[in-house]
């Protein structure tokens, strides 16, 4: 369905019982539900830990997709921002990724630099481009997301200073 009305009690059951009578026939199509999602993130008292679960599996598909093309560093992690990365890129913003996806990160670059047992370790990805003079390096989760969360405050807050001046200026102007 469409519209997924979201209560906010303790038991939904009540509500649910009340659209689906005859009373509110207009509401019989209504999914009543503790989580729903809107615009690609999931909202609601149940949301917490889902809005992970499908990036996560679509991130873990890309990267098996991708991994196994052996072109070397510098194209595996162009490659790898682009189709594999690119999935996490809005939740990023909003959430904090979970402990899994970060391990699932780990084993996925290893994935895609293979080599004996413990060769390399998860920051070797990331500092690539400064350690050893590579011409690009494969992006941090935790770093991008703390990055992007920076970002989007900075960004409400610049807005609000707008938001304010435009209302100074317009109450001056009738003074």
């Amino acid at each position: 369905p469409k519209t997924v009305v979201m209560p906010l009690a303790e038991d939904p059951s009540m509500l649910q019982t009340f659209l689906r009578s005859e009373e509110c026939h207009a509401w019989k199509g209504v999914e009543v539900s503790q989580a729903a999602t809107y615009l690609g993130y999931c909202i609601g008292p149940d949301s917490i830990g889902k809005n992970w679960e499908k990036a996560s599996k679509k991130y873990n598909h890309r990267c098996r997709q991708w991994a196994n093309l052996n072109l070397g560093h510098h194209l595996q992690s162009r490659y790898y921002k682009i189709f594999c990365f690119s999935v996490l890129g809005f939740l990023l913003q909003l959430s904090e990724p979970p402990s899994e996806l970060l391990k699932l990160e780990t084993a996925q670059l290893r994935n895609f630099n293979r080599g004996p047992g413990n060769w390399i370790l998860p920051k070797d990805f990331f500092c690539a481009k400064s350690w050893v003079d590579s011409p690009s390096a494969f992006p941090s989760i935790e770093v991008v997301s703390m990055v992007s969360k920076l970002r989007v405050q900075h960004s409400l807050e610049t807005t609000m200073k707008l938001v304010d001046f435009e209302r100074m200026h317009y109450i001056c102007s009738y003074v």
